[in-house]
């Protein structure tokens, strides 16, 4: 390349770096406001973004009733949020005597002319004259034991009545009215069993006893005595009682001695010169 070449290229090169500086200031403007745009586009889908958010988004507001009565309760259960519903107890245990109570009622022979000393007088008069085994003469064995068994019944509800009061039912919280009912369900239901229970455990208790020790009652109706099938011989000795349980099959027996808490037959009321009359 010769001098006045390299001059020449020199000089096209130093004309093409003197812009004008007017379409350089229009560039640069351009490119400002293409700049400003995306800005504003983004802070405003940014802000679109964080509105809908704000708009979607649940807030969580703590209402606090003081010592609400039953009835607004019971109107707070049906409220939309009634899952969150929480209610401190003031105290957290109660005793079920709070909330639960029992009423007994027995059976009628226990309050009956039947227990009275009116009637035991009446039979006491007419044992003397009639069959052993009627039901007049067993009744002065029978209607005294029965009062026993009353009064067992009374003094068992009793105390079962007295542990159940005293027993408390823990909770940090009130609990929902269904929940609640179905546990006082349960427990009123554990109480009935367990006095249940208790009655038949000292009931079996009573017949083991006189079972296992072959104990005789006073009217001779489990055991009965006679001499001795032995030649010459005085000496006395016990049989157990034969009953028929069956009035339908009298070829079926039982005994005393093999099933002392089970064998027996129905009572009933004789004429001695008629036989039973049922």
């Amino acid at each position: 390349m010769t001098t006045s070449q390299r001059k020449r290229s020199t000089v096209a090169t130093a004309a093409n770096n003197d812009s004008d500086p007017e379409q350089e200031t229009v560039w640069h403007l351009d490119n400002q406001r293409l700049s400003t745009r995306i800005f504003l586009a983004s802070m405003i889908i940014v802000l679109s973004f964080l509105i809908l958010f704000t708009s979607l988004s649940y807030t969580t507001q703590t209402v606090i009733v003081q010592q609400p009565s039953v009835d607004v309760y019971s109107q707070l259960e049906t409220h939309p949020y009634a899952k969150t519903l929480v209610c401190p107890c003031t105290s957290i245990l109660n005793e079920y005597k709070n909330f639960i109570s029992f009423r007994p009622t027995f059976h009628q022979i226990c309050s009956s002319i039947f227990l009275g000393q009116q009637w035991l007088d009446y039979l006491l008069k007419t044992s003397a004259i009639i069959y052993i085994r009627d039901f007049r003469a067993a009744g002065l064995a029978f209607f005294p034991l029965l009062g026993t068994l009353c009064n067992l019944s009374l003094e068992t509800i009793s105390t079962e009545l007295l542990n159940f009061n005293a027993t408390k039912y823990a909770t940090k919280n009130l609990q929902p009215r269904d929940l609640f009912q179905s546990e006082a369900q349960q427990i009123t239901t554990l109480f009935q069993q367990t006095t249940r229970n208790s009655f038949l455990l000292q009931l079996a208790i009573f017949q083991q006893t006189i079972s296992s020790n072959a104990l005789f009652n006073g009217w001779l109706t489990n055991y009965f005595y006679g001499l001795s099938n032995v030649t010459d011989s005085l000496n006395i000795v016990f049989y157990p009682s034969f009953y028929t349980p069956d009035d339908n099959d009298l070829n079926i027996t039982c005994s005393c001695k093999y099933s002392p808490t089970t064998c027996g037959q129905s009572s009933g009321i004789y004429n001695l010169t008629k036989g039973r009359v049922r």
